[in-house]
C-alpha cells in the first residue's frame, strides 16, 4: 500500500537525550505503535550506535492527509530550523525519505559528512557548505577508466588524464534515442548516428520564447515558430559590437565558446580548446517552452 493510503499521517521530532540533537520527520502508517523513530542518515548513525533507548520520540502534528503532511514538514523544517546547531536533519522539509535530484546538489560539510541539498540552500549559498566537485576535473586514464581529480592534479596538467569528455561527442540514432561515443566510432563518420543537435534551430513562438526544435517539427512547418531572429532589427549598439567581432583577436571574446550545464541550465564562456566538462554541452542556454 501507497503511504498516501495509511491511516495515520503525522510530523515527529527524534531528540538524542544526551546531546540535544534532534530530528523532525514525517511519517505515515496504519499502526501508531509501529516503533518509527526516523529514516534520515543522521538520527539512523545515533540509533544504531547508541540504541533507541537513547533517543526520546513525540509527535507534533497529525495530518489528514499526505499532502498536506509534506506541505506541513515543509514549513516547519526551513533554512531557519537548519541554522540551529542541535537540528540534524540534512535537507528542507517536504521531500520525506527521497527526494528528486534536480536542482540539488552534493556538497560536504566542515566535519566532512556528504550530503545532498538544495541549490538555494542558505548554507550553500552563503559557501557554508561547498560541492564535493569544486576544484575538481572528471578525467580518464590511459585504459579509459574514469576519475575525479584535483584541477591540478599533476597527472591531468602533464596530459596523463584527458578530460572525460575529449573526443566525444553527442549524437542520435535514427529514432530518436541520444547517447555519447567517441568522434572516431564507424556509426558516426559514416553518418549512422548524427550530432543530437543536426536539424535543429532556434526558433520563437508568438510571444518571442525561444526554444531549439527540429526543422521539421510541425509547429515550424505550420508557421506557429518563426526563426528566432525574423524580424529582428539590430540596434546602433548591437550593429557596433558586431563591428567589433571583426576585429579577430583583438576582439577579447576571440576563440571562446559558449557551453551550457544540461542539469541547472547555466551557461558560460570557456576557451574553444578548453575540454567541455560532462554534464555540459556546447551552446547557450535555451528557453524551453512547455
Amino acid at each position: 500500500m501507497s503511504r498516501k493510503h495509511k491511516k495515520y499521517h503525522y510530523i515527529y521530532k527524534t531528540t538524542h537525550i544526551a546531546s540535544g540533537r534532534f530530528y523532525i520527520g514525517m511519517h505515515s502508517t496504519d499502526n501508531l505503535e509501529d516503533g518509527y523513530m526516523g529514516s534520515g542518515k543522521r538520527i539512523r548513525n545515533i540509533i544504531n550506535k547508541y540504541g533507541k533507548e537513547s533517543c526520546s520520540f513525540e509527535i507534533l502534528e497529525h495530518f489528514s492527509d499526505r499532502k498536506s503532511l509534506a506541505s506541513g514538514e515543509k514549513e516547519i523544517v526551513n533554512g531557519e530550523l537548519l541554522k540551529n546547531p542541535l537540528c540534524i536533519n540534512l535537507t528542507t522539509g517536504g521531500h520525506g525519505s527521497w527526494f528528486s535530484t534536480i536542482g540539488t546538489v552534493v556538497v560536504k560539510d566542515e566535519s566532512g559528512c556528504i550530503f545532498r541539498v538544495n541549490k538555494n540552500d542558505d548554507r550553500y549559498t552563503s559557501g557554508t557548505l561547498k560541492s564535493i566537485c569544486k576544484g575538481t576535473v572528471s578525467v580518464r586514464n590511459k585504459n579509459g577508466k574514469f576519475l575525479r581529480v584535483d584541477i591540478n592534479d599533476i597527472r591531468y596538467a602533464s596530459g596523463e588524464f584527458v578530460h572525460a569528455r575529449k573526443g566525444l561527442v553527442v549524437v542520435k540514432d535514427v529514432d530518436g534515442n541520444i547517447t555519447s561515443i567517441s568522434k572516431n566510432d564507424p556509426r558516426y563518420l559514416s553518418g549512422e548516428l548524427v550530432h543530437h543537435l543536426k536539424g535543429h534551430a532556434n526558433f520563437k513562438d508568438i510571444d518571442g520564447n525561444i526554444t531549439s526544435i527540429s526543422k521539421n517539427d510541425i509547429r515550424y512547418l505550420s508557421g506557429d515558430f518563426v526563426g528566432a531572429t525574423k524580424g529582428f532589427i539590430h540596434s546602433n549598439e548591437s550593429k557596433k559590437h558586431m563591428s567589433f567581432l571583426k576585429l579577430g583577436d583583438k576582439n577579447p571574446q576571440y576563440g571562446t565558446i559558449w557551453i551550457t550545464n544540461l542539469e541547472t541550465g547555466i551557461s558560460k564562456k570557456i576557451h574553444k580548446d578548453d575540454y567541455i566538462p560532462k554534464g555540459w554541452f556546447k551552446g547557450r542556454k535555451i528557453k524551453e517552452i512547455i
